[in-house]
């Protein structure tokens, strides 16, 4: 075989496999399940949208409440991971309103709380929490 054909062996075979080593490269960074919620929403469809997200085989799940988003409708917005699908790293940021407060401010007219779990089997799973919004029923971990 002459250096030419296998100069360009070399190059078909570095070329082909260049896309199969980017799609797995890709995977693993969109291995995270994200639910956002970036308007009204009741608790029940947050909570849908959690499941949903959790039953994709992925381990790490990220719920994400922006400045518009709230959530009403009473009861917790629950993340509630099993094996292999949310038993990673659980990510939890609300910018927005989880419950209501009267128009004053001054009383809850919605208690709404936020309850993440982690799986006992696994030990390397974990809680990330930012909170610069409202939760009017509180949170547990």
């Amino acid at each position: 075989m002459t250096n030419r054909v296998r100069s360009i062996r070399r190059a078909f075979l570095v070329s082909a496999s260049f896309p199969a080593a980017a799609v797995l490269g890709m995977s693993s960074a969109a291995a995270q399940q994200t639910v956002t919620v970036a308007q009204p929403a009741t608790t029940a469809d947050v909570n849908a949208r959690i499941a949903t997200a959790t039953a994709t085989p992925s381990r790490d799940v990220k719920v994400d409440v922006t400045a518009a988003g709230v959530v009403t409708g009473g009861g917790a917005v629950t993340v509630q991971p099993a094996d292999g699908r949310g038993d990673g790293t659980v990510v939890f940021v609300n910018a927005g309103r989880i419950g209501a407060l009267d128009a004053a401010g001054a009383a809850v007219t919605d208690n709404v709380a936020v309850i993440l779990r982690g799986a006992n089997s696994k030990g390397d799973n974990s809680v990330s929490l930012t909170n610069s919004g409202l939760i009017t029923g509180g949170v547990q971990i």
